[in-house]
């Protein structure tokens, strides 16, 4: 039974009814479930925190320490689900609940003040608190328990492997951070589970040299262009969030942007994911600057295999999966009719055939261009002895 706070100040006395002789009571401010807030006399005594006797009644302390301010767990649980499900801002929620209240109470002001407190991340510890209790993480390691899940799994693509390959690239650059916000103490509550280390990445990235590579056929897309990522934002610390998904839209890996939407930050996550899946197939709405950039700027093998498996469509690469399926069933038949068997791709015979068919290649493109250039040559000829036909 959650706590319903009267609009009268009241004392709030320890719902375990416990008696000791270091009892005192302290004023605060509880937000009830409407979002009301109330000066309150709470009694709290020394045998535990001032955090744990709220919690006994089903209140939020805003401080872990000698809190001041106190929210409902009802009204933030609601919070927690709306934003879970329709992707409401803290902001919207409070002026929700302003327009709701404020005409039959005349509380307009005290619930105006919520977004206020909820935004001093006070709904943040307690939608991270929810998590640790959901994927049963371990409170003190800051990991989760062997074989449970922790939230940061595509459960459809854990059903199958063949559906684990296919991700999605893209820049959001409403995702800032301005210098003024100041700097963090904590550590990140998630710590690497979904950003990678900005540390690696941004020396990465001061590392990483690009090419600007001329595209004829390409639209004037802005994104990926090196000279206009160059342009830092004096006032911002974070220009941007770069990030992959699968093909459910579950959030895979992210990073910080710190210049435009340079290529450099799709080859990072790349190698990421190429650690753990050699068989990616990726969506990119520059696909086409990306696919230029992997053939002339990197020796990396790996990374250039990849170049046929990036499109800026998803049906692109669908058509591709389902041919390529339907050529492997195809043989597949013509192989128990005849009883051979494909050759492996470490085959040594196979590897001979590969080379063989490589050099043959070789010498017939060299054969083009000796023809070409005995032509070339024979035209110059003529041009020099008829200058005026």
């Amino acid at each position: 039974m959650f706590c319903k706070m009267p609009l009268e100040p009241r004392t709030m006395k320890r719902s375990d009814k416990h008696r000791c002789n270091s009892q005192y009571t302290k004023h605060l401010t509880v937000a009830n479930n409407q979002g009301i807030q109330h000066d309150v006399l709470v009694e709290f005594c020394g045998c535990e925190s001032e955090g744990e006797t709220l919690l006994r009644s089903n209140l939020w302390p805003c401080s872990p320490t000698s809190p001041q301010v106190a929210v409902s767990i009802e009204l933030l649980e609601l919070l927690r689900v709306l934003c879970l499900e329709k992707h409401v801002s803290t902001e919207g929620f409070c002026n929700a609940l302003e327009y709701r209240y404020h005409r039959t109470s005349g509380q307009k002001a005290k619930v105006k003040k919520l977004s206020r407190i909820l935004l001093q991340e006070v709904f943040e510890a307690y939608r991270h608190h929810v998590y640790q209790l959901q994927h049963m993480q371990d409170l003190n390691a800051g990991y989760c328990i062997s074989g449970i899940d922790s939230g940061a799994v595509c459960p459809a693509c854990e059903v199958s492997v063949a559906n684990n390959n296919l991700y999605c690239f893209d820049g959001n650059f409403g995702l800032v951070r301005r210098k003024t916000a100041g700097i963090q103490s904590a550590f990140p509550r998630h710590q690497e589970r979904f950003f990678c280390n900005q540390v690696e990445v941004d020396k990465f990235m001061n590392d990483y040299s690009e090419q600007e590579t001329k595209l004829f056929d390409c639209s004037n897309f802005q994104a990926g262009s090196l000279i206009r990522s160059k342009k830092k934002s004096t006032k911002l610390d974070v220009k941007g969030v770069f990030g992959a998904c699968c093909r459910h839209e579950f959030p895979k890996m992210f990073l910080d942007m710190k210049h435009g939407e340079r290529l450099g930050y799709a080859v990072w996550i790349l190698n990421q994911l190429l650690s753990s899946n050699k068989n990616l197939k990726i969506c990119y709405d520059i696909a086409c600057k990306l696919r230029s950039h992997l053939q002339v700027d990197l020796k990396s093998l790996p990374l250039k295999d990849l170049v046929n498996n990036i499109t800026d469509s998803e049906n692109d690469l669908t058509e591709h999966q389902s041919a390529i399926a339907k050529l492997d069933k195809e043989l597949t038949i013509v192989e128990r009719k005849l009883g051979i068997s494909r050759w492996d791709a470490s085959d040594e015979i196979f590897i001979q055939t590969i080379t063989v068919a490589a050099e043959n290649k070789r010498q017939e493109i060299t054969q083009k261009i000796l023809n070409f250039n005995v032509e070339k040559t024979f035209l110059s000829s003529l041009v020099k002895k008829y200058p005026g036909g």
